[in-house]
């Protein structure tokens, strides 16, 4: 719920006028971890923004050869649509591992970045806020993706801050459910 309030907040702020989720079926930096089928993260993510009009998926990088890196992704994604202007819109989380990203100084001379704060202040960025780099003000949402994945393993548990509807999908399909 995190995500999509960060990207309601965006919208009502002016900064865009709807956003887009990039459902990317392996993130480079865990290829480590074995995700869940793209599937299921798929329907989970129609599941969780069907009653957002404002919100919408881009299935872009499930077609696209592997390794899925922002860079490339968002180059296939404008030059599908060289008229729309794009924004990356980052939790300060992910903005502060920037500087690891693949291509990570030509992203930010490819799209302007709006980056929602994860704690009270952006003080401690390795990657320094600037040109094409917006603050987006808000409050802070407690929820974590990581943590809720592992609240998920416990089937009596049910944690805060999934949308409606999401929870019974991943209850009735297994998800989230072995130790992993």
């Amino acid at each position: 719920m995190g995500h999509i309030q960060l990207a309601l907040r965006t919208i009502e702020q002016g900064h865009v006028q709807e956003v887009e989720f990039v459902l990317t079926p392996q993130n480079p930096s865990k290829l480590q971890q074995n995700p869940r089928p793209t599937l299921h993260r798929l329907r989970l993510l129609e599941i969780a923004l069907k009653k957002y009009p404002t919100l919408g998926i881009n299935k872009t990088e499930m077609s696209l050869t592997p390794p899925h890196y922002t860079f490339h992704s968002l180059s296939h994604i404008i030059s599908q649509r060289p008229k729309t202007h794009f924004y990356l819109l980052l939790g300060e989380d992910q903005y502060a591992y920037l500087p690891s990203w693949k291509h990570a100084k030509k992203l930010r001379s490819l799209v302007h970045m709006l980056i929602y704060p994860r704690a009270e202040s952006l003080t401690s960025l390795s990657f320094p806020l600037g040109s094409g780099v917006e603050l987006i003000k808000g409050p802070h949402y407690p929820f974590s993706s990581s943590e809720i994945r592992k609240q998920l393993r416990d089937p009596h548990v049910s944690p805060k801050g999934l949308p409606e509807g999401t929870l019974q999908y991943i209850r009735k399909h297994g998800i989230y459910q072995d130790n992993k």
